[in-house]
C-alpha cells in the first residue's frame, strides 16, 4: 500500500488515470474532490456494503463505459 500526503494526491488527480473513491472523502476533502474528472471517478457510497460482486459488477460496468483500457491505470482512494 502506498502512502502519500493530500499534495502528492492532488498531483495524481489532475491526469487522465482513473479513481474509485469513497464519498465520505470527497466530503472531507473537498480540495481533492474538485481535481476529480466526473467520466474518470467512480463513487462508492457506503463502501464497506458496496463490497460485493453486484457493486464489482457496477464499478467494470462505468469503467468499460468510461473507456478504460488494459494499460490504464486504476487508483482506489479510501
Amino acid at each position: 500500500m502506498l502512502v502519500m500526503n493530500l499534495t502528492q494526491l492532488n498531483q495524481i488527480v489532475k491526469s487522465e488515470e482513473f479513481f474509485v473513491i469513497d464519498k465520505k472523502l470527497v466530503a472531507l476533502y473537498p480540495e481533492l474532490a474538485k481535481n476529480l474528472k466526473p467520466k474518470n471517478t467512480y463513487y462508492i457510497d457506503n463502501a464497506e456494503a458496496s463490497k460485493n460482486f453486484s457493486g464489482l459488477e457496477a464499478g467494470c460496468q462505468f469503467f468499460l463505459e468510461a473507456g478504460i483500457k488494459r494499460s490504464d491505470c486504476l487508483h482506489v482512494i479510501g
